[in-house]
């Protein structure tokens, strides 16, 4: 008579004891601690609804813009500063295909936005806003740019955006005290912009200078 086996050769053995392989996951992006303490109440504040709230971002007041901060903290602090979280966008997922800038390049490149913060009383949160939008897309494809200057290329389309901004939010309100009509000023007396601003709780700072 014939006994048949049920025995595993050795290499079937081996293989059916072994744990079955985990596939490979994407090791997830997370930003820098720094990143994270200095631009997390910026993104909670200054964005609505996947897009930067600019009347917000222009009542931020002259001393706390990036000007003013070079004056109170210093040129170098500053710079570092920028620097720090252009190097951080530079290291986002969208940007992972891009060469990523020298320091010497990161630098200037602070440097130029520094200059265009001069021109247009940018902030800080200015900056983060436009860095979060731009590694979203939100000002077009990287594709063709030299990569040390997508930042610099990018932020000229974000500053054209919030100067439009600040033209509609001055037009509403000069549009806001036509509509009281020449009898309510005359009951009331004249309506200063300041009396304005605080009624309807704006505090827009004016820009001043826009390239």
């Amino acid at each position: 008579m014939k006994y048949s086996t049920n025995a595993l050769t050795l290499q079937e053995k081996v293989k059916e004891e072994l744990p079955k392989a985990t596939q490979r996951t994407k090791k997830q992006f997370v930003h820098s601690l720094e990143y994270e303490l200095i631009a997390g109440l910026a993104l909670q504040q200054y964005i609505k609804d996947e897009e930067a709230d600019f009347q917000l971002l222009l009542s931020i007041p002259l001393s706390e813009r990036i000007p003013g901060f070079i004056r109170e903290y210093g040129l170098k602090r500053i710079h570092q500063l920028i620097k720090l979280l252009v190097k951080e966008f530079y290291s986002t997922p969208p940007l992972h295909k891009i060469k990523k800038p020298n320091e010497t390049k990161l630098a200037f490149c602070a440097c130029e936005i520094m200059l265009a913060a001069m021109e247009d009383q940018l902030s800080i949160e200015d900056l983060i806003i436009f860095l979060e939008l731009t590694q979203k897309g939100k000002y077009g494809s990287f594709k063709g740019i030299v990569p040390h200057s997508i930042v610099t290329e990018k932020l000229e389309d974000y500053r054209q955006e919030r100067f439009e901004a600040y033209i509609s939010l001055k037009g509403q309100m000069h549009q806001h005290q036509k509509n009281l009509g020449p009898s309510e000023r005359i009951n009331g007396g004249p309506v200063s912009m300041q009396q304005l601003l605080n009624e309807q709780d704006w505090s827009i700072i004016p820009l001043k200078k826009i390239s």
